[in-house]
């Protein structure tokens, strides 16, 4: 999340901070700062390392030990139009790739590497970084997810900005359109299988989550709220049992997915769209700020990134453990009932930066 965006007048962020993201893993927390980047890890809460001196708009830990990492054009040579790669291991730079256009957002799995600027879409083979593909969009928020598992990209739609467009970046061919809102698309997820997608508009009402597997067939909806609103992440669980949401608004969401259950096909509307009506939230954390949040769902059991995104790392994890990380610089972990839902329980809270 680049908090440059944001008006600090209106929104309480921390003086410090510039960037912040959590992991694909969602076991550690990147931030960027005026004097460099910092690592965590969430559980057990610890820094894992600093660099000091370079100013970034966009940090994002791809695997191992290494860091993608976007310059602000100060200096020169740290172009908003260069990546370049850091082994923070090795204290090691290597060299990246340098575009035309300015760099709005970046994506990353094990075997696929993708670039976004507002009119292009970059894709590239990993760890070679041998370029794949160039595709279409017009995308002033770089918008785009990249599924774990697949590799699928789903990115908003050049001809109708409400729907996506699904590209097989393995199979380096377009795989379908879809509909998804009356309005302009504002967020995009996948779980990490790449079998369900969610989405939701700049409205920020309805979330609707799309099976992979049977697109045209299944599809779910989620209410948020009646009131508009800025949706700033999503994010799945890691068995796809529950999605939870942050916006502009003082609740994040946590949904509850029935899969793998029978559905309740409770309206005619339902039964003739193939759209399972889910209401509102299953658990909700009411937050006491306006502070931008980003979310996601804590593993229990991550020992370490080095071993290729640790796949077969998370048989046990906590999927009723949600990270809520603050711009007011405040790392929260919540914890809800999986079976009765409700309002989250706050187990532990801690500080990016010493006061």
């Amino acid at each position: 999340m680049d908090l440059k965006k944001f008006d600090r007048k209106k929104k309480k962020i921390h003086p410090k901070l510039l960037y912040m993201n959590i992991d694909t893993l969602h076991s550690q927390i990147i931030i960027g700062t005026e004097k460099g980047i910092k690592l965590f890890d969430i559980k057990p809460f610890s820094k894992v390392f600093s660099v000091k001196g370079t100013t970034f708009s966009i940090v994002e830990l791809m695997y191992s030990s290494f860091l993608s990492l976007v310059g602000q054009g100060d200096p020169p040579t740290m172009s908003p139009r260069r990546v370049f790669f850091y082994n923070y291991k090795e204290d090691k730079n290597y060299e990246g790739i340098m575009l035309e256009e300015g760099i709005i957002s970046l994506k990353q799995n094990k075997e696929r590497f993708v670039v976004i600027t507002s009119k292009k879409i970059h894709i590239y083979e990993l760890p070679d970084l041998k370029k794949l593909e160039t595709l279409d969009c017009s995308n002033e928020k770089g918008l785009c997810d990249l599924s774990r598992e697949k590799s699928i990209l789903a990115y908003p739609s050049v001809e109708n900005a409400g729907n996506l467009e699904l590209y097989d970046t393995l199979a380096r061919k377009p795989m379908k359109t879809i509909k998804c809102h009356k309005s302009a698309i504002s967020s995009i997820a996948f779980n990490s299988q790449g079998t369900l997608l969610a989405t939701t508009s700049e409205k920020g009402t309805i979330i609707r989550i799309f099976d992979m597997n049977h697109l045209e067939k299944r599809k779910y909806k989620f209410r948020r709220g009646t009131t508009n609103a800025k949706i700033y992440n999503m994010a799945f669980s890691s068995k796809s049992r529950f999605l939870c949401l942050t916006s502009n608004r003082p609740t994040v969401h946590i949904f509850k997915i029935p899969i793998n259950e029978k559905a309740d096909k409770s309206t005619l509307d339902s039964i003739i769209s193939n759209t399972f009506d889910l209401g509102r939230s299953f658990a909700s954390i009411s937050i006491n700020s306006n502070s931008p949040h980003l979310c996601g769902f804590l593993f229990s059991n991550f020992e370490s990134l080095d071993n290729d995104f640790l796949n077969d790392k998370f048989e046990k994890d906590e999927e009723n453990s949600v990270v809520l990380l603050s711009a007011e610089g405040i790392v929260y972990i919540y914890t809800f009932d999986p079976k009765k839902g409700g309002k989250c329980k706050l187990e532990s809270q801690n500080m990016l930066f010493k006061k």
